[in-house]
């Protein structure tokens, strides 16, 4: 609707009705964009990890193999782990010391005591 003013003999737009509700549909359609997008994230997916052959189990004490191995690397953390130069660094394990010739004692990281522990 075109309105004349007259004391400027110009045109004046009605437009605050019209602005608002281009308005609300831009921020509307925005939201909806960010709600698919979040909904779109929160879908389970594959993971693709290329190895050298087929896995044959996750269970270290059946299959002592190089790809089982390097899979289970993606999964879990150890209690140590290497460095660049093959040298022990700790990982889930702070410290650790051997106590006889069959026993070693690794004192726990707290942020692995908190994820080993039943309570929250």
């Amino acid at each position: 609707m075109i309105q004349t003013s007259a004391t400027s003999g110009l045109g004046i737009f009605r437009r605050p009705r019209f602005f608002s509700g281009v308005l609300a549909f831009a921020l509307t359609a925005l939201l909806a964009g960010f709600v698919q997008t979040a909904a779109a994230q929160a879908k389970p997916r594959d993971i693709n990890i290329g190895l050298q052959a087929a896995i044959t189990s996750m269970d270290p004490h059946y299959h002592n193999l190089s790809p089982n191995n390097s899979m289970m690397l993606h999964i879990f953390e150890g209690l140590i782990s290497r460095d660049e130069n093959q040298k022990m660094v700790p990982g889930l394990a702070t410290s650790w010391r051997p106590i006889d010739d069959l026993t070693w004692e690794f004192k726990m990281a707290h942020r692995s005591r908190r994820r080993m522990s039943p309570s929250p």
